[in-house]
C-alpha cells in the first residue's frame, strides 16, 4: 500500500529514512524521492534533503564554469558553496591575502594544520589575513563526512576561518578555481596534481596565486611569507 504525503517536514523525511536504513539493515541506502525532494540517505545521522532540480541546476552550473576556467585572471572570478550550501564570490577576498587549503578531519596532519591555522588566523585576522578551507575525500578517504558532519567537527575545533563544501581538487571533477590554481602554481618536479590533504596556496591582495605549499608544510613556516603581504 502506497501512502500518500502531501505535507511533510524535513525532520519527518529524516525520520523516515533513517527508519527505512535501519529497517533494512541498509549499509549504503539508495536515494529515493518524496514529496518531489531528492532525499540521499549519507548515515542515520546525516541526511541531505534536495530538490530534484537541484542535481540538474548544479550540474549545468560546473559545466559552464569548467569551460572557461582557464581564462580567468584572478580568483575573484570564482565562486563555490560554503559548508551551509550558500554561494560565494571569491570577490569578498579582494584586498586580503588568502591561504588556500584542501582539508581533512581523518588525516594524520589534521591536528597540527586545524591548530596552527586557527594561531595563524587569529594572529593575523585584524592585519587581513583571510583562510578559505575546501573539505576534499580524494585522499584515502579521509573526508568521508557530509557537511553537517564536517560543519560539526569545526565547531568542537574552535575554527572561526571560513569554510566550504567538501570538492574534489583533481581530475576532470576538480572545482574549476583549483584548477586554475594548480594551473597557477606548479608541483614539486612539475606535477600539477594536489599530492595530499593540506595542500595549500597563498594569493596575494590583488588575487594571484603567489605561492605553493605541500602538505608537509606546517602553517606556522608560512607567517613569514604571509606578514610580508598584508
Amino acid at each position: 500500500m502506497i501512502q500518500r504525503y502531501d505535507c511533510i517536514s524535513t525532520l519527518q523525511m529524516s525520520s523516515i529514512a533513517t527508519k527505512i536504513i535501519r529497517n533494512y539493515d541498509l549499509i549504503t541506502a539508495a536515494s529515493f524521492f518524496l514529496n518531489n525532494k531528492h532525499i540521499i540517505p549519507l548515515t542515520s545521522s546525516c541526511l541531505l534533503f534536495k530538490h530534484s532540480n537541484f542535481f540538474n541546476n548544479n550540474q549545468t552550473r560546473k559545466m559552464s564554469s569548467d569551460s572557461d576556467w582557464k581564462s580567468k585572471e584572478s580568483i575573484y572570478e570564482f565562486s563555490a558553496k560554503d559548508i551551509d550550501g550558500n554561494d560565494v564570490s571569491m570577490e569578498k577576498y579582494r584586498g586580503h591575502p588568502l591561504l588556500v587549503v584542501n582539508v581533512a578531519t581523518h588525516c594524520g596532519l589534521t591536528k597540527a594544520n586545524y591548530k596552527q591555522l586557527n594561531e595563524l588566523y587569529d594572529q593575523f585576522e585584524e592585519k587581513g589575513l583571510r583562510i578559505a578551507a575546501f573539505p576534499c575525500n580524494q585522499f584515502a578517504g579521509q573526508e568521508p563526512g557530509c557537511d553537517v558532519e564536517i560543519k560539526e567537527f569545526i565547531k568542537k575545533n574552535g575554527v572561526r576561518f571560513d569554510m566550504y563544501a567538501k570538492v574534489d581538487v583533481n581530475g576532470d571533477s576538480a572545482h574549476p578555481m583549483y584548477k586554475w590554481l594548480k594551473a597557477k602554481q606548479h608541483g614539486f618536479l612539475g606535477f600539477d596534481g594536489i599530492k595530499w590533504n593540506f595542500t595549500k596556496f597563498l594569493i596575494n591582495k590583488e588575487g594571484q596565486a603567489i605561492k605553493r605549499y605541500a602538505p608537509t608544510v606546517e602553517p606556522k613556516n608560512i607567517e613569514p611569507d604571509i606578514a610580508a603581504i598584508l
